[in-house]
This record gives C-alpha cells, structure tokens and sequence, in this order.
C-alpha cells in the first residue's frame, strides 16, 4: 500500500487526482499477478508517457525565443537590417514588439506541443506571434503595417468580446507580459553583475576571462523561461478547473 500511495501521490502532480486514482488502483490489481518489479515498471511508464511532452516543450520553446530574439534584433538595428527606424517613439514601439513577439513566439511553441495546437490560447498566441512577425520585417510597407494593424484591433475585439477569446486571453497575455519582465530580469542580473566583475565596456578577452558572466545569465534566461511558462501552465489549469464548476450550471 505504500507504494501505490507514492506513485499515486507523483502522478497527481501531473494528472488529475481521479485520473491518478484510477491508473493506481489498475496498477495494484496487476501487481498480484506480475510482482513488484513489473508494478514499479510500469510505474515508471505511466509516469513518462505523462510527463514527456514538458520538458520536450520547454528546451524547443527556450531556443524558439532565443532565435527569434536574435532574429528580430538583426531585423530591426543588425548590420544588415534595410530599414531602421530612427524617429521616437517608432523606434521605442517596434522595440517592445521585439519582446512581445518573441514571447509569443516561444509561448505558441511551448502550448503546441504540451497541450496541441487544437486550443484557443495556442491559437491566439500564435495570431499575435504572426503579426508580431510581420510588422517587424515590414513595417515599412503600408499595406502591410494597416493590415497588420486592422487584424490587431480585430484580434483585440475578439479578445475582449467573445468568452473563448476572453478566456485564451487570460492565459496568453499574463504570460507574455511574464516573458518580457524575465528579459529585463536577465538583462539586469547580467549587466550588474559585469559592473562588479569589471566596470566600463568589455571586449572578447573579458569574457574569456569571465565566463561566470555566461553561465549566469544562461541561468538567469532559464528561470525566466520557466516562470514564463508556469504563468501559462497554472492560468490554463486554472480556467479549466472553473470550466467544470460551470458546467453543471450551464446545463440546468
């Protein structure tokens, strides 16, 4: 009995208590006819099959907003970029679609493969992503930046109008806001900690001399990431728990 109540108190942590319930008590009519070790095998299974998409969802979503970051930054101010915006505050706005699409960007690559692309929140998030992605490399052709801006406010009423959009919108924008305050944590944490190391501009062989400096803002970036991404995870768990307490209502 111990065991089955350790195993049954891990796959609460990544199932529902019924669902968790149900996978235990098959697991303990099994094990009196196939043993311990095939019960804690098959366990071990359960367990993978329910958890394998997380941290598969996580390493691509950390490296989607990684590249398109580095993307967007050559796009607008890199060497190469054709068309840089100089006037304030245009330069400042296209700045924070920067952030804001690179969120959205890794946020849709996290909820597609955890949870499908089949949900609204995915499927809002990417919207923006796409828009996001479009302004960026043409915001400099009219008929793209007053489409783009016309599919916003579009998307904005639907957000705010519909219930499914209102409810997608409860766990894209809390989370997105999260992705931008993690760039400002990071950017922080690294460029302090520079100052300590060594105060004014660095070059190649500071860094080689300081590779303290990587390793923590990589650290830092990490849990950026993974509050990010918990912002979504708890507000989608959330709404679905308040979706089944209205559904007995709605069918009465």
């Amino acid at each position: 009995m111990r065991a089955a109540w350790f195993v049954e108190g891990i796959l609460r942590r990544v199932t529902t208590r019924d669902r968790a319930s149900a996978i235990v008590g098959d697991l303990v009519e099994m094990k009196e006819q196939k043993g311990a070790v095939w019960f804690w095998l098959a366990a071990a299974g359960v367990l993978f099959s329910l958890v394998w998409r997380w941290p598969i969802a996580f390493v691509a979503s950390f490296y989607a907003g990684a590249w398109s970051f580095e993307a967007f930054l050559m796009a607008t101010v890199g060497i190469h970029a054709q068309h840089i915006p100089e006037d304030y505050p245009w330069a400042q706005v296209l700045w924070g679609i920067v952030l804001a699409g690179s969120c959205a960007i890794a946020l849709g690559v996290f909820a597609g493969i955890r949870y499908g692309l089949h949900e609204r929140a995915t499927q809002m998030v990417s919207a923006w992503a796409t828009l996001a992605a479009a302004v960026i490399y043409l915001w400099w052709v009219p008929a793209v930046l007053v489409t783009c801006i016309a599919s916003a406010l579009a998307l904005g009423l639907y957000s705010v109008c519909a219930r499914e959009g209102r409810r997608a919108s409860v766990v894209a924008w809390p989370a997105i806001v999260m992705g931008v305050c993690g760039f400002f944590w990071w950017a922080a944490i690294g460029t302090l900690y520079q100052n300590w190391l060594k105060p004014g501009p660095w070059g190649s062989d500071d860094m080689l001399q300081h590779p303290s400096l990587g390793w923590l803002v990589f650290s830092a970036m990490l849990l950026g990431q993974l509050a990010k991404l918990w912002v979504w995870s708890w507000l989608r768990g959330w709404l679905a728990g308040a979706r089944k307490a209205e559904a007995p209502s709605e069918m009465l």
